[in-house]
């Protein structure tokens, strides 16, 4: 029981680190697109 339990957590974890992770790869586009709310936007 114990490990079904596990392996659902694991289950859970993974698609919201997924969500979490496709969040931050828009909002970092989003930034990146912007110069003026990006200090080295010159550099980069």
């Amino acid at each position: 029981a114990a490990f079904s339990l596990q392996g659902r957590v694991v289950r859970c974890v993974n698609r919201c680190h997924l969500r979490w992770q496709a969040a931050n790869l828009v909002a970092f586009r989003l930034w990146r697109v912007r110069p003026y709310s990006h200090p080295r936007g010159e550099l980069s």
